[in-house]
């Protein structure tokens, strides 16, 4: 079997077909027919050997045909090189600055694309032309300088170093497109430059900072403002606690509780150690201020709900109800949008707005009589005795003169209810408890409580028992020392 005879390809013939294909779109750029000059320029930009045509094309660059020149200026920003830079950057000073921005990014999809210049000497020259552009595309610039290796990066770190106040706000994200190394060096510098000469970049280096740069934020928190720690706060919380040194113990101390405020408001469980975030809420629960200490409470009853990093709910739930059971109990019926459910306690749902159902019929007229006071007065609440109330005892009592004198001001002995006998030992020591907290006392002593108890059948060892049982159960805790209180009770 002979082998197949293919065919040999003939290199001359293909270059003088592609350089016949060249001269046809050159001609064609002279053309007076519009059709045949937007034709052969659109082909020009997508061809792959367009630079052949790269002088003729430079010419074409102030052209008064603005719909030609936006064609060759594409053509031209992926071509250009060398010689031809200073002639391109001087022919976009012609444009609009929006015109001259498309350019520009135009050429940073070109080198993300296709890669930027890799030689040190067409970089320095790609550098020098981007030197000549208005502080207005410096964003575009920082972006294009990052695609432009070493020399590109130092750069900019001389930009930030000796001229900080240009900076412009878009310029700062553009950080984010250099090297992590640089990167780093880059938002150091950043931070300390910023801190002395323009505050007002805080806001935007907060947005680009992670866990290994947020460190560099403490140049903000050596001022008198509290609005800048704040923002440091805001910045760090949003990050999560991994550790509790540097930045994070700093604002734990900030003397100014809208930081720790901040720092609690915005904190993101799920990125936190847990270790970590438990430590720090440990310092915060015991703050001197109401608003630190409530936000630190919810954050523990969060802990209960959200797994923290590398952390599992179960170990989180049991190391915190060790340690922290009275703030988690003091925290539920106050965050009822958090699931406290596995502290053992339902609270309930409670309606804040109260429903009102619609009317139906025709309005009608009030008069005076239908709004006159009722002769039947509603019961006043049990212990809750007001002015007149007193006063009309007292006078009946005087008329009567079948019981001693009301004196105002006295309480009245609590009434005492009937205690169930055939009820088990804890609910006898609920409800003897409830009593006593509702006469006003909420901390109710153990002592006075032991004694009412016993006066109603209820043993001392069985007292002991309930109440451990109780304890157990999260139905009551021991508020202070000595006392005892009911979850559950409404003050």
């Amino acid at each position: 079997m002979t082998p197949r005879k293919t065919a040999r390809l003939d290199i001359t013939k293909l270059e003088m077909t592609k350089l016949r294909e060249l001269k046809r779109i050159a001609g064609s750029l002279d053309s007076f027919d519009l059709g045949a000059l937007y034709g052969s320029a659109g082909q020009l930009v997508a061809h792959p050997v367009a630079r052949s045509l790269l002088p003729k094309v430079m010419t074409l660059l102030d052209d008064d045909n603005q719909i030609l020149r936006k064609l060759v200026f594409r053509m031209a920003v992926r071509n250009a090189y060398g010689v031809y830079l200073p002639e391109l950057f001087r022919s976009m000073t012609t444009l609009n600055p929006a015109e001259r921005e498309q350019v520009l990014q135009g050429i940073e999809e070109e080198f993300v694309q296709d890669g930027a210049p890799i030689s040190n000497n067409s970089r320095r020259q790609w550098i020098t032309a981007l030197e000549s552009l208005g502080v207005e595309h410096q964003p575009t610039v920082f972006g294009l300088m990052a695609s432009l290796g070493p020399p590109g990066a130092r750069w900019a770190m001389k930009k930030i170093r000796d001229n900080i106040k240009v900076i412009s706000l878009g310029t700062v994200p553009k950080v984010l497109a250099f090297p992590n190394r640089t990167r780093r060096k880059m938002i150091q510098l950043l931070c300390q430059m910023s801190a002395e000469s323009k505050r007002e970049l805080l806001s935007y280096i907060c947005g680009i900072v992670d866990h290994t740069t947020s460190k560099y934020l403490t140049a903000f928190l050596r001022t008198t403002s509290w609005k800048d720690r704040v923002q440091v706060a805001s910045a760090v919380g949003k990050l999560g606690i991994v550790s509790t040194r540097g930045i994070v113990m700093d604002l734990v101390a900030d003397p100014d509780w809208k930081v720790k405020q901040s720092l609690l408001e915005n904190l993101h469980i799920s990125s936190s150690k847990f270790s970590s975030l438990l430590r720090i809420l440990g310092y915060l629960v015991t703050d001197s201020h109401k608003r630190v200490r409530g936000l630190a409470e919810r954050s523990l009853l969060m802990l209960g709900a959200q797994t923290c990093s590398s952390s599992d709910l179960d170990s989180q739930r049991t190391k915190i109800m060790r340690r922290y059971r009275t703030q988690l109990l003091r925290a539920a019926p106050v965050n009822q949008d958090i699931d406290s459910q596995w502290l053992g306690i339902d609270y309930g749902e409670t309606q804040s707005i109260p429903f009102i159902g619609e009317t139906s019929g025709e309005p009608e007229g009030v008069s005076l009589a239908d709004i006159a006071p009722s002769e039947t007065k509603p019961a006043a609440a049990p212990g809750k005795i007001d002015l007149l109330s007193a006063l009309l005892s007292a006078k009946k009592a005087a008329s009567i003169d079948s019981a001693p004198p009301f004196s105002i001001g006295v309480k009245p002995a609590p009434e005492l209810t009937v205690i169930d006998q055939s009820l088990p030992p804890t609910q006898k020591f609920v409800k003897v408890l409830k009593q006593i907290a509702s006469e006003g006392n909420k901390n109710v002593p153990l002592d006075a409580l032991k004694e009412r108890c016993d006066s109603s059948g209820l043993s001392g060892a069985q007292f002991e028992k309930a109440l451990s049982k109780l304890e157990r159960e999260g139905v009551v805790y021991r508020s202070k020392k000595g006392t005892v209180s009911y979850v559950d009770m409404e003050m």
